[in-house]
């Protein structure tokens, strides 16, 4: 029986070799970031509330999601929030913003668009929208990147969890659970 049992793991392990399987994170030595706090979203409709009020301290204001969705809804309601409903929250706060959709036949910012605005330390909210047929999306923050084995990857809080993840950049645009569907992006003074 053990010899069996080495027999399959010597196996697997050749299988997962020879396919070039990764089995750790790709190279993140080369990262730049424009990294925001980890703030888990209190609430099940709340991306947007976490995300803004991420992106707020990390420009230096001292702004809770509690804070964040009483700017923008006058209340602690358990409600999603627009773009242009972030913008305000933003604004609020003396950030100002642009914003762009991409429905239907769109165009994706490039890779160098992405890398200069964390370059100069604006981390962006993006808006993704389930591939599921749900009727709602979610706010996320992208505020890294990084290249490696000549992939360009694309790192982003997400206020669910309250973590950092990252992905390649195609895959972020367009991928089987989620798509690309609006950008806050320019955030600043």
């Amino acid at each position: 029986m053990n010899k069996i049992r080495l027999f399959v793991m010597t196996a697997l392990f050749a299988l997962l070799s020879a396919v070039g399987l990764q089995l750790t994170a790709p190279d993140q030595a080369k990262a730049y970031g424009a990294y925001v706090p980890e703030i888990k979203q209190d609430y099940s409709n709340w991306c947007w509330a976490a995300s803004g009020a991420a992106v707020s301290q990390y420009k230096g204001k001292n702004v809770s999601q509690y804070n964040f969705a009483y700017a923008v809804k006058g209340g602690y309601y358990n409600n999603p929030a627009t773009s242009s409903e972030i913008q305000k929250g933003l604004s609020t706060y003396g950030l100002r913003s642009r914003w762009t959709n991409y429905y239907g036949n769109w165009y994706y910012p490039n890779y160098s668009f992405i890398q200069s605005q964390i370059n100069n330390g604006r981390p962006m909210i993006p808006l993704i929208w389930w591939t599921n047929g749900a009727t709602i999306g979610h706010f996320v923050v992208l505020d890294g990147y990084f290249t490696s084995n000549n992939n360009n990857y694309v790192e982003y809080m997400d206020p669910w969890y309250g973590d950092h993840y990252y992905m390649t950049y195609q895959a972020f645009k367009n991928n089987n659970n989620f798509y690309w569907r609006e950008l806050i992006y320019d955030i600043g003074y």
